[in-house]
């Protein structure tokens, strides 16, 4: 079920967005959609495994379902950052502990 619930819902809109820029249909939803299954397949797993509980939730159900989450959120966090570094839009210097961007070894030298 989940299956046919990730390709119609990604195939109506990879088909609006092929229809609005004039693309080609199968290459804006491999590289626009194809890696949300992760999220899909998740996602049908958690909601199923809630269903099985029915009341009887354990700690190591419940750190099942939290590492399928977490699985989903990194997964879809890395995606995002990738996107963003082929497009340019994002420094791709590490951040220091504060969150701040650091600053090559030779600006923070010069600023000395």
């Amino acid at each position: 079920m989940a299956g046919i619930y990730f390709l119609v819902n990604t195939g109506l809109v990879a088909a609006a967005v092929t229809l609005e820029k004039s693309l080609n249909f199968i290459e804006v939803w491999q590289k626009g959609f194809s890696w949300t299954c992760v999220n899909y397949v998740v996602g049908a797993f958690v909601a199923g495994f809630l269903v099985q509980l029915a009341g009887s939730l354990t700690p190591g159900k419940l750190s099942a379902i939290l590492f399928s989450c977490s699985a989903v959120y990194v997964s879809c966090r890395a995606y995002v950052r990738l996107a963003k570094i082929a497009e340019g839009q994002e420094n791709t210097q590490p951040l220091q502990a504060d969150g701040s961007a650091s600053r090559p070894l030779i600006e923070s030298v010069e600023m000395q």
